[in-house]
């Protein structure tokens, strides 16, 4: 199991990496690592989570238990929701665990696709997002 968050393009582009076989428990610490970041930055304009599901991944099919410990989509700074992955099955669930939420979600195949969209969402330059995470 294994979930790293970081920030792409400071204050604008929070992405969250998934890989390996991820609980239920996994997601509430996700939750927590999300707030702890955007708490910490403080962002002053609309942020995109981009979730990479690019690396093999596995995750629990209570998708009503899991979005309930997101409390993180209640944060009024964050706008977006995009999910980068070709995985039909992962797609899927992150659909299902993030589709009624009040942020937009959007599908896409990969982690630069996303980076552009997200950029061209928060009025930011891709040259301005981290080639390497952290």
């Amino acid at each position: 199991m294994a979930i790293k968050v970081y920030w792409s393009v400071p204050q604008r582009i929070l992405t969250v990496e998934l890989e390996g076989m991820l609980n239920f428990e996994d997601f509430k610490r996700l939750d927590h690592i999300i707030n702890d970041c955007l708490d910490h930055e403080k962002p002053s304009a609309p942020v995109v989570l981009m979730v990479d599901i690019t690396r093999q991944a596995r995750i629990p099919q209570a998708f009503a238990q899991i979005k309930a410990t997101q409390t993180c989509l209640h944060r009024p700074e964050l706008q977006w929701i995009l999910v980068a992955g070709k995985n039909k099955f992962m797609r899927l669930m992150m659909m299902l665990t993030y589709n009624l939420c009040r942020q937009s979600l959007r599908l896409l195949d990969d982690v630069d696709q996303a980076i552009d969209i997200g950029c061209r969402l928060t009025n930011r330059s891709p040259n301005e997002a981290h080639p390497l995470t952290p």
